[in-house]
C-alpha cells in the first residue's frame, strides 16, 4: 500500500535479493548480462542518496531483472540529493523490473516519484521518455496532448516516438494519428519504428485486416519490412486474443528471434490464458532448451502473470520452457510468490498436482504447505495438507506451536482432533515435544481425561507424560501418575530422563519407587532398563556429592530389591577406572555386585533415545 506523510515519498526497498548463476551472457536486451550466485543490498529509510541508487542501478546493469526481489518500504527522505542518473534508475524501478507486484502498484509508486521530480523541478528530457517507458511497461496509456503541453522542456524525436507506442499498445489508433502528425509537423523521420508502432494498434483493433492496411502504406512509402515487423503483427493478434488469425500468422510469417519481441509475444498470450498458442510460437521458433538470459526472462514474466491473478499460466509457460529432468526446487519460487496474492488455496493445489503430472516437482505440495506454515497462513495450510494422501505427523508440528502459542492447552488440543479427523497416526514425538509442553499437566487425573475424549490410547500417553513430568523435575507428579495410571512405558526412553531426575531432585526414594511401579506395570523382568538408569545416573556423577548420591541411590534399590545385568556392571567398572575423583569405589562396586541379577539379559548398549539427546540440549 502506497501512501505519502508530509510531502516526503514513502516508499521501498528494504533488501533486494539476487539468485543466479555465475556466467556471462550476450543479448539484445543487455550486452552484458552477468548472474552471480547470490547478494543482497539493503537500505535503511534515512539514507537514500545517489550512492544508494547507484548500487541499485549496477544490479540493474548487471543482474538484468530484480525478479525474485522483495521491494518494501523504503523512506525516501532526501530524494533531492539524487543526481540525474539514480533518479532514472529510480524510475526504471518502478515497470516491469518490480515483477512481484500489481499493476497498479507500479503506476501509483511511478506517479509518485514522477510528481515528486515534477515539483522540485527536476525534470528533463531523460526523465520525461524513461517516465513514458515505464507507463508503457505498465500498460497505462497517457494523453499525449496533455503530457506534452506540461512539459518543461522541448520534447525530442525520442519522446514522440515513445508517447506513439505507449498509445498503440492498446490499439488506440486515433491518438496514434494525432501523434503521428506532430512528428511530421516537426518533421521527425517516419521510419520503420514509426510503423510497427502503427502496424501494433490497426492490428489489435482490426486484426490482419487492419494490418494489411498498414502494410500497403509502407510498401509506398518505401519503408522495408522486417522481422520485427511480422513481429508487432503477432503482437497486436496476441494482444487482440485473435488465436485463429494468430495462428494463421505464426505459419506465414517469416520470424528470426528477437529476445524483447519473443518475451513480449509470450505475455500477451500468457495473458489471454493461450498455452496452446506458447507452445506454436516455441516449435516456430525450435526453440529447444532457452539460454540462462531469456529464462531470467521468462521467470520474471510468470511471476508478473502470478501478480496479475494468472498463476496456472504462468505454471504452464515455465514448465514449457524448462525441459530439465525432476527437480525438487521446480516452481517453488512461483508457489511461494502465489502465498503472497489472493490465489485461492484450492487453485494453488491443482497447479500443484499440475506440476508433479508434468514430473516436474513430485513435492510441490509439500513445498508450498511448508511455505504457507512458515508464513502463517494457518488457514491456506490446513487447505494443503487435507489434499495429502497420508499426512505424516510431522507436517503439523508448526501447526501445533502457532496453536499452542496462541491459546495453549485448548489450542494444541483442537489441533490434535482435526489432525486425527485427517486419519493422522500420531506418534510419541509429536505428544512429548509439540502438544504436552501447551498443556496443564499438574495433575494427571484431571489431564488424561481431556485429552482422552481424542481417544488417544491410554498407554500412548503415558511415556511423553511421564518423560515431559521428569524433565520439569516434577518427580512428585510422575510418582502419581505412575500410581493412578497402570499404563506400559517405553523404558528404553525413560532411562536417562530418571537418572537426571535423580541428579537435580534428590528425590531418591520417589525416583526408585517409580521405577519399581515401570518395571512391574511393563513386565521387563527379562530386560535391564534398571541397569540403564543406573549407569546413565553414574556417567553424570562429577562430584563428591554426586557419588555420594549415587550411592544412596545404589543402597535403595538394593532394599527394593530391585537388580540389574553384568553388563551394567562391567560398564560401571570401566568408567570407574577413568574417575579419580571418586572416593567410594570399593562401596559402588560392593551395592553393584549385590544388584547384579545372573537371569537378566545382558544384550543393551547403553545407548540414548537421539530425540532424549536433543530436548536435553533444549
Amino acid at each position: 500500500m502506497i501512501s505519502t506523510h508530509t510531502n516526503k515519498l514513502i516508499h521501498w526497498i528494504r533488501c533486494i535479493n539476487f539468485k543466479a548463476v555465475s556466467h556471462i551472457y550476450p543479448t539484445q536486451q543487455f550486452q552484458q548480462l552477468r548472474y552471480f550466485r547470490s547478494s543482497s543490498i539493503f537500505y535503511s529509510g534515512s539514507d537514500v542518496s545517489s550512492n544508494t541508487i547507484s548500487q541499485l542501478e549496477q544490479h540493474i546493469k548487471f543482474k538484468n531483472k530484480l525478479a525474485n526481489s522483495n521491494l518494501d518500504t523504503l523512506a525516501i527522505d532526501n530524494i533531492g540529493n539524487l543526481n540525474q542518473e539514480s533518479r532514472i534508475s529510480l524510475l526504471q524501478c518502478c515497470g516491469k523490473l518490480l515483477s512481484n507486484k500489481s499493476l497498479d502498484f507500479r503506476i501509483k509508486l511511478c506517479n509518485l516519484i514522477f510528481d515528486k521530480f515534477d515539483t522540485m523541478n527536476f525534470l528533463s528530457i531523460e526523465e520525461y521518455n524513461t517516465y513514458i517507458k515505464v507507463c508503457t511497461e505498465n500498460e497505462y496509456s497517457l494523453d499525449a496532448a496533455k503530457f506534452l503541453s506540461l512539459m518543461k522542456c522541448k520534447p525530442t524525436e525520442e519522446t514522440l516516438k515513445l508517447l506513439l507506442e505507449n498509445v498503440c499498445e492498446k490499439g488506440d489508433v486515433n491518438r496514434a494519428y494525432e501523434i503521428l502528425s506532430k512528428i511530421k509537423e516537426l518533421n521527425f523521420t517516419a521510419d520503420e519504428r514509426v510503423f510497427n508502432a502503427i502496424l501494433l494498434s490497426h492490428t489489435i483493433k482490426s486484426g490482419i485486416k487492419g494490418a494489411e492496411l498498414v502494410l500497403e502504406t509502407m510498401k509506398a512509402a518505401q519503408v522495408a519490412r522486417s522481422s520485427d515487423t511480422n513481429w508487432h503483427i503477432l503482437i497486436g493478434l496476441a494482444a487482440k486474443g485473435d488465436t485463429t488469425e494468430f495462428m494463421k500468422a505464426s505459419e506465414t510469417l517469416s520470424l528470426v528471434f528477437n529476445e524483447e519481441y519473443f518475451i513480449k509475444t509470450v505475455m500477451k498470450l500468457g495473458l489471454i490464458n493461450s498455452e496452446e498458442l506458447i507452445r506454436v510460437i516455441n516449435n516456430k521458433l525450435n526453440i529447444e532448451r532457452l539460454p540462462r538470459p531469456q529464462l531470467a526472462l521468462i521467470r520474471h514474466l510468470c511471476i508478473q502473470l502470478i501478480h496479475r491473478d494468472l498463476a496456472d499460466i504462468a505454471v504452464r509457460i515455465y514448465c514449457i520452457f524448462t525441459q530439465q529432468d525432476i527437480d525438487e526446487n521446480h516452481c517453488n519460487f512461483l508457489l511461494e510468490d502465489m502465498l503472497l496474492t489472493n490465489i485461492g488455496s484450492n487453485e494453488i493445489i491443482k497447479i500443484c498436482d499440475y506440476i508433479k503430472n508434468e514430473g516436474k516437482n513430485l513435492y510441490a505440495l509439500e513445498f508450498v504447505t511448508n511455505m504457507a506454515l512458515k508464513k502463517q497462513q494457518i488457514e491456506r495450510a490446513w487447505c494443503f495438507l487435507k489434499h495429502f494422501n497420508k499426512p505424516k505427523p510431522h507436517y503439523f508440528w508448526p501447526l501445533l506451536l502457532y496453536s499452542g502459542n496462541e491459546n495453549g492447552e485448548i489450542g494444541v488440543l483442537e489441533t490434535l482432533g482435526k489432525m486425527l479427523e485427517m486419519g493422522v497416526q500420531i506418534d510419541n514425538e509429536t505428544l512429548e515435544v509439540y502438544t504436552l509442553p501447551f498443556c496443564d499437566i499438574s495433575s494427571p487425573t484431571s489431564f488424561l481425561p481431556r485429552i482422552q475424549h481424542l481417544k488417544i490410547p491410554l498407554k500412548q500417553l503415558i511415556t511423553p507424560l511421564l518423560l515431559l513430568l521428569l524433565r520439569n523435575n516434577d518427580v512428585e507428579t510422575a510418582h502419581q501418575l505412575c500410581n493412578e495410571f497402570k499404563g506400559s512405558v517405553d523404558t528404553g526412553r525413560i532411562a536417562r530422563p530418571l537418572a537426571l531426575a535423580c541428579a537435580y531432585s534428590r528425590n531418591l526414594k520417589t525416583i526408585v519407587d517409580i521405577m519399581k511401579k515401570i518395571f512391574e506395570a511393563n513386565e521387563v523382568s527379562n530386560t535391564d532398563f534398571v541397569g540403564d538408569v543406573v549407569v546413565h545416573s553414574f556417567r553424570l556423577c562429577k562430584r563428591k556429592e554426586d557419588y555420594d548420591e549415587f550411592l544412596k541411590f545404589l543402597q535403595i534399590l538394593n532394599s527394593e530389591k530391585l537388580t540389574i545385568t553384568t553388563s551394567s556392571v562391567e560398564t560401571i567398572q570401566q568408567i570407574l577406572q577413568t574417575r579419580s575423583r571418586c572416593h567410594n569405589k570399593e562401596e559402588i562396586e560392593d551395592h553393584l555386585n549385590n544388584l547384579v541379577d545372573m537371569s537378566l539379559s545382558s544384550q543393551n548398549s547403553h545407548v540414548t533415545h537421539p530425540v532424549s539427546n536433543f530436548l536435553e540440549l533444549q
